[in-house]
């Protein structure tokens, strides 16, 4: 259960110690669990996370997917949101995680190659104003709804070590026809 598990990471009882200022355990706390709440399909996870510098830092993260309706059908796009050291005060850290089944779009206004999510809700990243990681999360859904950041690859581009890993997620790819890989709901 998600509140069981922050409760005792918060507490320092996860796998490392966790960087967040003991004032704001609690927003830390509330915000993912109101983004689990909200988007079951997420889960809560403690994971090194390494900086564009290099340095290595243990920090919470929702994990799973959001959906996006996309020309009617429903898609669930993967994603993973790090909270940052200062958290709440910085934004998160958001990336979609392509299974090994699906490519990110070349170009994609918001996704850059990496994965990396950048949008106008983070940019404007205010906890005194309001932002939270629930809103942020219908945000990229609603936003990559008009534009998926992911497809589905090519027939014969997935290599053996992966296919079976594609098939165990529940999470579908956008083709670039929109018509496989959906999991229509």
């Amino acid at each position: 259960h998600a509140s069981e598990y922050l409760t005792a990471v918060l507490a320092g009882a996860g796998r490392a110690p966790l960087p967040y200022a003991p004032n704001h355990k609690r927003d830390v706390y509330d915000q993912l669990m109101a983004v689990v709440e909200r988007y079951p399909s997420l889960s809560v996870r403690d994971d090194p996370f390494t900086h564009n510098d290099g340095r290595v830092v243990h920090l919470l993260r929702a994990d799973g997917t959001v959906p996006i309706f996309y020309h009617g059908v429903k898609y669930n796009i993967p994603l993973k949101v790090y909270l940052p050291e200062n958290f709440p005060a910085t934004a998160p850290i958001c990336y979609v995680h392509p299974t090994p089944s699906m490519i990110i779009k070349p170009g994609h206004t918001l996704v850059d190659g990496s994965g990396l999510v950048r949008s106008r809700y983070l940019d404007r990243w205010n906890v005194r104003a309001g932002s939270t990681i629930a809103d942020l999360s219908t945000s990229l859904s609603e936003a990559f709804g008009d534009d998926p950041p992911l497809y589905a690859k090519p027939a014969g581009t997935s290599t053996r070590s992966t296919q079976s890993q594609s098939q165990s997620q529940s999470s579908g790819g956008l083709n670039a026809n929109a018509n496989a890989n959906a999991n229509a709901n």
